[in-house]
């Protein structure tokens, strides 16, 4: 059995500060022990930190995570803490919660339950999604800094002019892009051939900042596969979201790294709240040309009645869908289908990080008219499909 203490300790690790916690003996050699009811459960779907599928559970229900405390709970580390931090969902009362990682029927069944593994992929890449770096289909856009944006991705396909990329995407993982349906289904006489990770300006062989050094080449990854979702309806653009898996994994760095899902949506609130978001891609810019370095815009995140009132009510907008936009020449074009909406959020580590709230799927006949948003895909609404897939 667990020591309440030990559990103590472990709240602390997740929270500073955090709730009260039942009162228990002072005695080192006299704690009182308590064992923690499970007909609650919250089981929410959730990536683990070396980006496997779990579930988020109480801690005491986890019996992986149980007999990783208890192996390292005479010295954790930092590595150890921060392993714990990582894999924290919340609290379910006074209860921490952890993204447990799943057992197949055979480890469950023989208790061979070992975090080893799991805790040393997480620290081979020492891997954070989201980071914010310290260091124009955009329309109003300005130019990204350096790293600022690595999940970045561009889609290349084979046409008769060559290859030529006409979508972007956001890495998820080592090894899947999240991009548009409409990027990758039903597309003739092109198909997508190769992903582009790590640029940053398109007509650079080598990309370069001042003061912050330069970035090594970009990296060109093969297609494996790609996942279009299997209720994507093109006429009305609905489950506009799709997934590329690569054809090898991709090495994790300053420069490449994922971004962040939104696997708690908080969407809601920032509307009400009259927030904003970012957009990231190489589209057209205000002068009709396409931009060869990445550019960001900053947009408002408008409310669906608005947005219908905006669409004059021609185009469906359901709760799958999020808009953003309307603002005099800021905008997402066709150049940009497929790329991240995101924004700023504190991680389970309480640090800033970017979140990915949507997809570019469509927009306005002329990107950048004022009072018309455009729409993206919300990716809160496709987490379970998203990480159903990873797992596959």
């Amino acid at each position: 059995m667990l020591s309440l203490r030990f559990i103590v300790s472990i709240i602390v690790v997740f929270r500073v500060g955090g709730p009260a916690v039942a009162k228990y003996s002072s005695g080192e050699d006299n704690e009182t022990t308590e064992e923690w009811d499970s007909s609650s459960e919250i089981e929410d779907h959730c990536l683990t930190p070396s980006g496997t599928q779990g579930i988020c559970r109480k801690i005491i229900n986890c019996k992986l995570l149980l007999r990783f405390l208890i192996k390292n709970k005479s010295k954790p580390n930092s590595r150890v803490i921060d392993f714990l931090r990582r894999s924290h969902c919340g609290f379910d009362g006074i209860h921490p919660v952890v993204c447990c990682p799943l057992l197949s029927g055979s480890e469950e069944s023989q208790g061979r339950v070992n975090l080893k593994q799991e805790f040393n992929n997480t620290n081979k890449t020492e891997l954070t999604c989201g980071l914010i770096s310290s260091a124009n289909k955009i329309v109003g856009g300005s130019a990204a800094g350096l790293s600022e944006f690595p999940w970045m991705a561009l889609i290349g396909y084979e046409t008769k002019h060559g290859l030529q990329y006409r979508c972007g995407g956001s890495l998820v993982s080592s090894h899947y892009v999240l991009t548009a349906a409409h990027c990758v289904s039903t597309l003739k006489e092109i198909s997508p051939k190769t992903v582009r990770l790590g640029e940053h300006n398109m007509l650079t062989e080598e990309d370069c900042e001042n003061g912050f050094g330069c970035a090594p080449p970009p990296v060109d990854i093969p297609i494996h596969k790609v996942i279009p979702h299997p209720e994507y309806s093109r006429p009305n653009l609905r489950n506009d979201i799709a997934l590329i898996r690569l054809a090898e994994k991709v090495k994790l760095g300053e420069f490449i790294r994922p971004i962040c899902l939104p696997l708690n949506d908080s969407l809601d609130k920032r509307i009400l709240q009259k927030e904003k978001a970012i957009v990231t891609g190489w589209g057209t810019t205000e002068t009709g040309i396409r931009s060869h370095v990445l550019l960001k815009a900053t947009l408002p995140i408008v409310s669906r009645p608005e947005c219908l009132r905006a669409y004059k009510n021609k185009v469906p907008i359901t709760d799958t869908q999020i808009c953003a936009g309307g603002e005099a020449g800021k905008d997402s074009c066709s150049g940009d289908s497929g790329g991240p909406l995101q924004v700023i959020e504190l991680n389970h580590l309480g640090e800033p990080a970017y979140v990915q709230k949507g997809i570019v799927s469509f927009g306005p006949r002329n990107c950048g008219t004022e009072g018309i948003p455009a729409v993206y895909t919300r990716v809160s609404r496709y987490v379970d499909w998203i990480l159903m897939n990873l797992k596959n």
